[in-house]
């Protein structure tokens, strides 16, 4: 009896242990054969061990990661130029001038074709614009010329060939505008007054010689083109037309120069 009892409670107890009814942490009542009530000890079931996330699973994406690196502001494209910033500009080529000098005590020289080598720069500030830039642009050149040969008038009409050498220094800037065409190309234009001191030799027989030199005061415009060399910095043509009379101080009264000058040119701080 006792021995059947026993067999009784174990298979009690592996019921209560598989019903799937009962909560894992619930303890189950068994009856004995003889009448009595007794609770039996509770049967817990393993939880089933949770899989190991796999390489590329969702559990990987929502882990923390750290802080993103941090990212470097868009660099502005080319041809981007905001007000109040100054692009600096140098160039160099030769200058095309009528030259003549009147008002003198010797004899004038009057002479359409003289060149000189010509270098410069300066700079251009921009004040306003958004579709087209403007500004004020002030800028230095360099010209200079020896051993030219020219022909003097004397007072009798007599022509007499003289050599004369000089040197101009030009001080000159003014408002311009600009515009990009696109983000490769620029052309801009300006004018404005301009100051020049001058330098000048001239060496003739007796009664065609002196120097002298002076300020004088003129007007200059200009106009050019450029191409995106690289990033900031261009490289272009510019045409520049000047004319301008300088008091020489001297013997040789007023030296009169007008005439236009061919430059390359390169720019930068776009």
């Amino acid at each position: 009896m006792r021995r059947a009892s026993l067999a009784s409670v174990s298979l009690t107890l592996a019921a209560c242990a598989t019903a799937p009814g009962l909560p894992r942490s619930q303890p189950c009542d068994t009856q004995w054969t003889d009448g009595t009530s007794t609770h039996a000890s509770a049967v817990f079931r393993d939880p089933d061990p949770a899989p190991a996330p796999q390489p590329g699973s969702p559990a990987d994406h929502d882990a923390p990661q750290g802080p993103p690196p941090p990212v470097a502001p868009p660099r502005p494209p080319q041809g981007t130029w905001r007000a109040g910033e100054v692009a600096m500009q140098g160039y160099f080529g030769a200058s095309f001038l009528s030259v003549n000098t009147e008002g003198g005590g010797i004899g004038n020289i009057d002479d359409d074709d003289v060149s000189f080598p010509t270098i410069g720069g300066g700079a251009q500030w921009k004040i306003a614009g958004d579709q087209f830039d403007f500004g004020v642009e002030g800028l230095l050149a360099f010209s200079w010329r020896g051993n030219v040969s020219a022909f003097a008038v004397g007072g009798g009409g007599a022509a007499v060939a003289v050599d004369v050498d000089m040197l101009m220094f030009d001080l000159y800037g003014g408002p311009f505008v600009s515009k990009f065409l696109g983000d490769k190309v620029r052309i801009y234009g300006a004018a404005g007054p301009l100051m020049r001191w001058a330098l000048y030799d001239q060496d003739g027989p007796s009664g065609f010689g002196g120097d002298g030199n002076g300020f004088g005061f003129g007007y200059y415009a200009r106009a050019g083109i450029e191409f995106a060399l690289s990033r900031g910095t261009m490289l272009g043509v510019c045409a520049r037309w000047t004319d301008v009379a300088v008091d020489l101080n001297s013997r040789l009264g007023d030296l009169d120069m007008s005439g236009f000058e061919a430059l390359l040119t390169i720019t930068q701080g776009f």
